[in-house]
């Protein structure tokens, strides 16, 4: 009797244990796939991602142009110093089954020195677009608060630090013709994400990110991650240890 006792209350503990066990199992209302997607299509050219508005931001600086003096002692004199500038971009594309389209309204502060050297722009964008493809769709809102640096003359690059937050309605289809949808928000920081000056390339730099929401079941899910840019219009996304390579401008 007492060998049975004691054989009950040891498979009452691994019961309880296995109980533990499963309780602490996380279920995600989205698949670590479907996270990965949501986030290549942020970031991506192929979906007029955060890497596009970086070149179109880029394309439109007002670079230093005046000078004071001449031969070696000139020096660069800006003209927008303490100037805010205010615009809007309108960009689309399409290749393959994917298109996309955006707009976005952004201020450019420009910043200088005592010498009236350009130093720095704070740049503030708000933005709005949508994608489609054969296996994922989406409608966006997004905002952007960045600072521009290495605007120096001569130099062929500039560089991003600074935050994005988007929110989206994203639909999914597999390939069996099941769709299923969620709700998502994504906030991304770059960190010293260098681009190219003339075609505005992505070239260095890294992002860290969380993704959140809920499916249409209202199951929450909850993701984060990093992203390295290689240049070439190669990145790396990274989620849990698994990484996945996405193109960008």
């Amino acid at each position: 009797m007492k060998k049975a006792a004691i054989f009950s209350i040891a498979a009452v503990l691994v019961l309880a244990y296995s109980c533990r066990k499963e309780d602490k199992q996380v279920v995600q209302g989205i698949t670590q796939q479907e996270a990965a997607d949501i986030v290549e299509a942020g970031v991506s050219d192929e979906y007029g991602g955060v890497s596009m508005e970086l070149r179109d931001l880029t394309a439109n600086i007002v670079f230093p142009t005046n000078k004071n003096g001449s031969g070696d002692l000139a020096t660069d004199v800006f003209h927008l110093c303490d100037t805010t500038v205010t615009d809007t971009i309108q960009n689309s594309g399409s290749g393959g089954q994917i298109s996309w389209s955006f707009y976005f309204d952004y201020s450019n502060t420009y910043t200088c020195d005592s010498a009236s050297h350009l130093e720095s722009i704070h740049t503030v964008t708000h933005k709005s677009g949508d994608y489609q493809g054969p296996h994922r769709s989406c409608d966006y809102n997004a905002n952007a608060d960045l600072t521009i640096t290495g605007l120096a003359p001569g130099n062929h690059t500039v560089t991003y630090d600074g935050t994005l937050h988007r929110q989206g309605s994203h639909s999914f289809t597999d390939k069996n013709g099941n769709t299923t949808s969620a709700n998502a928000t994504l906030d991304v920081t770059l960190n010293q994400v260098v681009v190219t000056r003339f075609l505005g390339m992505t070239q260095s730099g890294t992002a860290d990110f969380t993704l959140s929401g809920t499916n249409a079941q209202g199951t929450a899910f909850n993701y984060s991650g990093s992203i390295q840019f290689l240049g070439n219009h190669k990145a790396i996304l990274t989620i849990n240890g698994n990484t996945y390579n996405i193109r960008v401008w």
